[in-house]
């Protein structure tokens, strides 16, 4: 008798934990973290929130089917599709706190102006969409320890002191190296750049830009990368250098 009342109680909290409603969710979020989630429905454990509003984003009607294994870890991870908002797409996160976080299988679009911030360059506005295809992406105390897949800038354009440039689609192929660098590969797009080249960042935050760009475009476009410019021109390219610390 006194093991069925043991199987039965267990019974009992398994379903009462299985079906915990959505809406305990926003108990476990911070009033200070900025985040607002309004039509939260389903379960703890698969479910659909309305509108996610937080750091200048809002999302809607985005689907979340919590990841049991990460919560034996001691983690937080879901697998999310957002269908409507300032982001679309699909991705796989976990994450111990704000600062270590793990993105899987990353297939997203956004505009590219929600970046405009992070630009290291002033008065600078960007143009055009950001799509992402299976990107991985792993950051250990807020920095990129693990980048891999690709990126892509469709429908690229710039305004800079007034006038504007139709730049075209680019494209970068990430993969991190053995000693934990970060590479990426410009892949070959149709742009009136005609950009070739690598981005390396290292261990440190150093990011090193390698590559050129055809000498037949826009004078004024033309004139704008020579501040980057590593020697004079030769067989119809301009090489490029540029190095910046990120972190």
């Amino acid at each position: 008798m006194k093991n069925k009342i043991i199987l039965f109680t267990s019974f009992l909290l398994i379903l009462i934990i299985i079906l915990m409603p959505a809406k305990l969710i926003k108990k476990f979020i911070p009033e200070k973290s900025g985040f607002r989630l309004v039509g939260l429905d389903g379960t703890v454990w698969s479910g659909s929130i309305d509108h996610l509003q937080g750091k200048g984003w809002t999302l809607s009607e985005v689907k979340f089917n919590t990841k049991i294994l990460a919560l034996v870890t001691g983690q937080l991870g879901a697998d999310i599709s957002i269908l409507e908002g300032d982001l679309k797409g699909d991705l796989s996160f976990s994450l111990k706190d704000d600062k270590n976080v793990e993105l899987e299988d990353v297939s997203i679009k956004t505009q590219f102006s929600h970046f405009e911030k992070y630009i290291p360059f002033k008065g600078i506005e960007l143009n055009g969409s950001i799509e992402t295809q299976n990107l991985d992406l792993k950051l250990v105390d807020s920095k990129p320890n693990y980048l891999a897949g690709i990126t892509q800038w469709n429908d690229g354009a710039v305004v800079f002191n007034g006038k504007s440039w139709q730049l075209g689609n680019f494209a970068i192929n990430w993969q991190t190296n053995e000693d934990g660098s970060i590479n990426g590969t410009i892949m070959k797009e149709k742009n009136v750049l005609d950009i070739q080249g690598n981005i390396n960042i290292s261990n440190q935050g150093l990011l090193d830009f390698s590559g050129s760009i055809s000498t037949g475009v826009d004078k004024s476009m033309f004139n704008a990368f020579l501040f980057f410019a590593d020697g004079k021109p030769s067989d119809g390219r301009q090489e490029l250098k540029f190095k910046k610390k990120i972190w």
